[in-house]
């Protein structure tokens, strides 16, 4: 399937990489156009790169730009999707391998990075120590799907709340009481920009090491997407989430 992207024809899976299945997609592409407009990084990595959607947006604002991706099908697609990429004054640079092995191997080398998105199938907690060490002072987007689990009152992870407390559409407490202190401190401590949760999934921009992050420039983008909208009305840091549904632009 073809999907357009920033003027791009992409080649993309009939799954989550599509950039419009969901409210959760279209919300990922307008918080990724704001960082890329108003952010410039030297290096950026990201570590799922699927068939190169977000990376569309990073090419746009880094100088040099890592692609990490690991299944196969997604590598064939983000192969073809390339020149699509690849942008004037940005050095595009397709690594095939699991995000672990990349950013082992990245830390080894002492590389460093200002922009670095995390968005896998699932959730990352394990990896942001070594993203922590690789980022000094950048920027950090965290996907996670826990909160799917943690809905069905199915989380029963060491170390997380009990199964029952948060179930249901207590969800969008779980996320402002445990999810964001929780990923903030994995990043050492990182300063949350923005976030966004649906039901399937929660998205966290972190700043590290004072980056000047534009946090102004989300102010009018909602917290909580599909009907976690309703529930987290007056939970947002920001105040009443406000309406998800706007065009792509």
């Amino acid at each position: 399937m073809i999907r357009r992207v920033l003027g791009k024809d992409l080649h993309c899976l009939p799954d989550q990489s599509a950039p419009d299945l969901d409210v959760a997609a279209l919300e990922k592409r307008r918080c990724n156009a704001l960082l890329a407009k108003f952010c410039r990084f030297e290096r950026g990595l990201d570590t799922f790169a699927g068939v190169g959607v977000s990376s569309r947006y990073w090419s746009g604002c880094t100088n040099e730009l890592y692609l990490v991706e690991n299944r196969a099908n997604a590598l064939c697609l983000l192969r073809k999707n390339l020149p699509a990429i690849a942008r004037p004054g940005c050095r595009v640079k397709l690594v095939p391998g699991t995000a672990r092995e990349f950013l082992e191997n990245a830390a080894r080398q002492g590389l460093q990075f200002d922009l670095v998105d995390c968005d896998p199938f699932g959730t990352c907690y394990d990896l942001l120590p070594l993203v922590t060490r690789l980022v000094p002072r950048g920027v950090v987007c965290v996907t996670t799907g826990e909160i799917f689990q943690v809905y069905r009152g199915l989380n029963r992870r060491p170390g997380r709340p009990p199964a029952d407390e948060f179930r249901g559409h207590k969800v969008s407490q779980w996320v402002l009481q445990s999810l964001l202190p929780e990923i903030s401190g994995a990043c050492g401590g990182a300063s949350i920009v923005h976030f966004y949760a649906y039901p399937s999934s929660v998205r966290i921009i972190l700043a590290l090491g004072g980056f000047p992050a534009p946090q102004q420039a989300f102010a009018a983008r909602p917290h909580f997407l599909g009907w976690l909208a309703s529930e987290g009305a007056g939970l947002s840091p920001q105040g009443p989430a406000r309406d998800s549904r706007r065009s792509v632009g």
